[in-house]
This record gives C-alpha cells, sequence and structure tokens, in this order.
C-alpha cells in the first residue's frame, strides 16, 4: 500500500516527517504486524506498507487487520480516519 500526502497528485510525504517509521511504532502498539518502508520512490522519498497475511484467513481476521491499521494510520497523521475508534 502506497501512502501519499496528496491523493490526486500521488506528491509523497516529506521524508523528514518519517512516515514510515512513525507508522510501524504504531501498528505494534495497536497490535499489528505489518512492514513499513521508506524511500520507495527515489531512495529518499516515498512510503508504503506491505501487509503478508496467511494464505487462509477468516472474515473477521482482516477485519481486525484493517481497523487496527485505521487505528495506526490515524495516529501516525494526526488524522482521524473512518474506522479508527
Amino acid at each position: 500500500l502506497e501512502l501519499v500526502e496528496d491523493r490526486t497528485t500521488k506528491k509523497p510525504f516529506d521524508a523528514a516527517r518519517k512516515v514510515n517509521v512513525r507508522l510501524k511504532k504504531a501498528a505494534l502498539d495497536a497490535g499489528l504486524m505489518c512492514y513499513p518502508m521508506g524511500g520507495t520512490l527515489d531512495g529518499e522519498q516515498g512510503d508504503h506498507v506491505l501487509f503478508a497475511p496467511p494464505f487462509i484467513v477468516e472474515d473477521a481476521q482482516l477485519d481486525e487487520l484493517v481497523t487496527k491499521f485505521s487505528t495506526a494510520l490515524s495516529a501516525t497523521l494526526g488524522v482521524p480516519t473512518a474506522l479508527a475508534a
């Protein structure tokens, strides 16, 4: 999943914000293991996150992943998301 500051222009977040680093901590705090990385656009700019759920997964487990990720994303960006409690 690519994370961008502006969805229309696909402008990446400023690397100084360390979105991927903060997202990793927030995800772990929410109980979610995922793989955020930075520099994916040009070695410095660009953030993305990789999810690696098992091949056999229940709908409730996917709902849990999405809810926890939404919580982590909200904490990282400082804005409420639709699913964050």
